[in-house]
């Protein structure tokens, strides 16, 4: 009947296994659809604008009004899990209410949204984005060749108490580090001061033996004070961080492909990949020395 809302039969509340705690929000979706000259469900005329949408998760505000002012069990139990929708519903101002509901419709789904798997969220959207990708990879193949190789890491020859050592130039490291297998081949480990030992964390974690204050290190000609923390286990024999860098100016020059030293001036290049120690080849251990060179 138009403008009357029945309640739910108690036989369809037992088989669709609705209890006493459920707050239920009807879909007109389905509701509507009758003839297009004849009264719909919604209460209006075919012939004029109706309240439902197409859309399977757009609700009647309106419609879900009149159900809960029509049930005082639903009240109650609205009135207790839900006091803000409560409130909004006995003002009286169907905007409100509308708003209220339209409003904890869409956090609910942004909820399940969040927590769907991530394999689900990937698969989702890639339905939508393969085209759009395949055709950007098109463009920038076509735009920059080299762009998905890889490049060569930045290391430079240097000496440690008169032993020559490939170190890798890492200004996202912040300190500059060791293996303890290199101060042993530099005969420096007697130098360490153990109270500095610790545990490093970046993408992995290795324990710090300790900490020599003060070294040289020589870069073609210049003889540069360091400090280094030694790690225990690190392939990568040396390290050079942040606090050397800055310390002595540095600069990384990637179009003359030299390493500027701003305090002297002395430029030394960077090593080709066939110069480079075995874990930071490209064909070999890369991923190591990717993930090592971002520790501390």
């Amino acid at each position: 009947m138009k403008g009357h809302i029945a309640a739910i039969p108690t036989e369809i509340e037992k088989k669709l296994c609705f209890t006493t705690d459920n707050l239920i929000l009807i879909d007109c979706t389905s509701a509507c659809g009758t003839s297009g000259s004849g009264p719909s469900a919604c209460g209006t005329s075919g012939n004029g604008p109706s309240a439902c949408t197409s859309a399977s998760h757009t609700y009647d505000p309106e419609h879900i009004r009149h159900l809960l002012l029509s049930d005082p069990k639903q009240l109650t139990l609205l009135k207790a899990n839900n006091p803000r929708l409560y409130d909004a519903l006995m003002s009286g101002n169907l905007e409100r209410f509308a708003s209220v509901l339209n409003e904890q419709i869409e956090e609910r789904d942004r909820r399940n949204r969040k927590f769907l798997p991530l394999e689900a969220r990937i698969r989702k959207f890639s339905v939508f984005q393969l085209p759009k990708s395949a055709a950007m990879r098109v463009t920038v193949t076509t735009l920059n060749d080299n762009i998905f190789t890889l490049d060569v890491m930045l290391f430079i020859n240097c000496c440690v108490n008169g032993v020559p050592v490939k170190a890798f130039v890492d200004s996202g490291a912040q300190t500059t580090i060791m293996s303890a297998e290199c101060a042993e081949r530099c005969a420096i480990m007697r130098l360490i001061d153990t109270r500095w030992a610790g545990v490093a964390k970046g993408v992995g974690i290795q324990r710090i033996i300790g900490r020599i204050h003060m070294v040289q290190v020589v870069i073609e000609k210049d003889f540069l004070t360091t400090s280094l923390s030694i790690l225990e286990e690190q392939p990568m024999d040396m390290l050079l961080g942040l606090d050397m860098l800055r310390r002595h100016q540095c600069c990384i020059d990637l179009k003359r492909n030299v390493l500027r030293i701003g305090t002297t001036g002395t430029e030394t290049r960077f090593l080709s990949e066939s110069e480079l120690p075995v874990c930071a080849r490209l064909t070999n251990g890369v991923d190591n020395a990717l993930s090592f060179g971002a520790l501390y």
